[in-house]
């Protein structure tokens, strides 16, 4: 009777110890829950890549494109790292989001360079003069295409277009991957609890 006693009272105390663990010596109250909604950092996806794993033909899906959001505001990865801690790796990201705008301006330009290269050349002529004999003469133009500037304008602008894609597609997607991003929010979002509940 008395191991029967002591097994309940066990039991009671468990369940007792483990209700405290769930809600916390410092619940949080409405106003609290209502400060942390509003600047607690959110990770909302939008596309991703599949990539190799290993050597075993296993395929990991990487997000690549995201949007973080603190409460209900929107914002920039690199204001995400600035206002997690992560100044070094904001820097990277705002060098990342940098280089694929780069990469589009020098590119539509080149393709813009390109185009009129290649139309000046298709479209340059020549006067002939022709004596037909019996008093009668004449000028004719005729296409002569400059060879070199069509080719060349061709290659440049093919190139350009290239570097224009390749440029958008960067600015499309994230420096960083949605894991790594996630794992970041979850740890401020945590330190942030901790703020609200105690005042520190």
């Amino acid at each position: 009777m008395t191991r029967f006693v002591a097994i309940i009272l066990g039991l009671i105390t468990y369940a007792l110890v483990c209700s405290g663990q769930d809600s916390g010596t410092n619940p949080m109250t409405e106003e609290m829950q209502r400060l942390f909604n509003l600047q607690k950092m959110n990770i909302e996806t939008e596309g991703y890549s599949l990539g190799s794993y290993g050597g075993g033909g296993m395929t990991a899906t990487t997000w690549r494109r995201w949007t973080a959001y603190e409460g209900f505001t929107p914002m920039t990865e690199e204001h995400f790292f600035l206002k997690t801690g992560y100044t070094a790796e904001a820097d990277k990201a705002r060098k990342y989001k940098q280089s694929a705008g780069a990469y589009m301006g020098v590119g539509v330009v080149l393709a813009l360079v390109g185009t009129v290269m290649a139309l000046a050349g298709a479209s340059k002529t020549k006067t002939t003069h022709y004596d037909y004999g019996y008093g009668v003469e004449g000028d004719l133009e005729e296409a002569d295409p400059d060879l070199g500037l069509v080719i060349g304008g061709g290659v440049a602008s093919t190139l350009g277009l290239g570097l224009a894609l390749a440029g958008a597609a960067a600015s499309n997607r994230n420096w960083a991957p949605y894991a790594t991003v996630s794992g970041i929010a979850d740890d401020y979002n945590k330190r942030l609890m901790i703020k609200i509940q105690t005042g520190f």
